[in-house]
């Protein structure tokens, strides 16, 4: 997996008129936590790298905080979707391997496309706030929540094996968030496509589609 870079900023701001300066600073912001760290970080660190003026942070967001919980909503609201795709398709002719599958490739895009906030929120989103904490908890267990109401379905129509529905949603779910983890630091060395087989393969064998 190579590495996200640096956002032109100036060739950003000046490619379009229509920019989305919420976005610019967004990421502007996420790279400044990451190198620096949320807390030390200072708007003006922020607003100098996304080369805009302070008043227009402030008519974005309110603080730092709000920062991160617009991202997190963000990552929410896309993972959201591809987890109620499978919950939707998961009684459909086509293999349940074949969702999951799918599933996989869903999550890597979205990911892929939000290294820096998947780096963020990993190393350091609990510590911004008790409030980021509690809404990190409750995400995950949104996430749990969805995952157990597909494997109930699927084993009620007989799809897959018997197991406990929570239990086995808790072990998919922390699972895969730790595996991406790993993949956005760059410490699992293998291609995208090959880590999402072997991970289809290892929950395909759990859940006794195998």
């Amino acid at each position: 997996m190579q590495d996200s870079t640096p956002t032109n900023y100036s060739n950003l701001s000046k490619s379009s008129k229509n920019t989305d300066k919420s976005e610019l600073l967004m990421q502007a912001s996420l790279e400044v936590f990451l190198e620096k760290g949320f807390h030390p970080t200072r708007i003006e660190d922020i607003i100098a790298r996304a080369k805009v003026g302070k008043g227009t942070f402030y008519l974005y967001y309110k603080n730092k905080e709000e920062v991160v919980e617009k991202c997190l909503d963000n990552f929410r609201e896309q993972i959201g979707k591809t987890l109620i795709w499978v919950h939707e398709n998961i009684d459909s002719e086509a293999g349940i391997k074949d969702i999951f599958l799918s599933e996989a490739r869903m999550l890597a895009e979205t990911l892929s496309a939000n290294q820096v906030a998947g780096k963020f929120l990993f190393r350091e989103g609990r510590a911004v706030s008790s409030e980021i904490d509690r809404k990190m908890s409750a995400y995950y267990l949104e996430l749990v929540e969805t995952s157990e109401q597909t494997l109930a379905m699927a084993m009620s129509v007989g799809i897959i094996k018997k197991l406990h529905p929570r239990v086995a949603a808790m072990c998919i779910i922390g699972g895969i968030v730790q595996i991406f983890h790993h993949w956005l630091e760059g410490e699992v060395e293998s291609e995208v496509e090959e880590l999402l087989g072997e991970t289809v393969n290892f929950y395909a064998s759990a859940l006794g589609l195998e």
